[in-house]
């Protein structure tokens, strides 16, 4: 761990908490958050209460929205692998999900009907469902909505 000092970690705290008490309005306590925030926004659609399961969202053209996000490191790592576990074929209509990158810009994002979702899934080697970007970008009907979550949060 680098030398911080105390006085200079109790005021990286303070800015930390001031932000999440900025996010209280809008929902946001997460990336994840701002993940559906901007589905949200980009979609037209209506966040559901904390704790549903299954789906963070509903959009009145597409139905039930569950939101993934991935937030690439600082040390400029790519990893964009979307834990999936989740999601099951009856839990939502679409999956989003989406990319960032280390400085929260939206890299790419994508949104797949949960029958390709579910077989990419059904036929996935993974138990804990870690799914790569590009393999839900890549399905059939799969929908690249990167600018539209890119305007949503400007």
């Amino acid at each position: 761990m680098n030398d911080v000092s105390a006085a200079n970690l109790r005021r990286l705290v303070q800015q930390y908490l001031e932000s999440l008490r900025q996010l209280q309005p809008y929902d946001i306590q997460s990336l994840a958050d701002y993940a559906e925030h901007a589905f949200e926004r980009a979609l037209n659609g209506k966040r559901v209460r904390r704790g549903e399961k299954g789906h963070d969202l509903v959009v009145p053209s597409l139905g039930r929205v569950q939101v993934k996000q991935r937030h690439l490191p600082a040390s400029g790592r790519i990893e964009e692998r979307l834990h999936l576990r989740s999601v099951t074929e009856t839990s939502c209509d679409h999956v989003g999900a989406v990319i960032f990158n280390y400085d929260c810009s939206v890299r790419k994002a994508t949104l797949a009907p949960i029958n390709e979702v579910w077989s990419l899934m059904s036929a996935h080697s993974d138990p804990q469902k870690k799914v790569r970007f590009n393999l839900l970008s890549a399905l059939p009907n799969a929908r690249d909505v990167t600018e539209l979550i890119r305007s949503a949060l400007e």
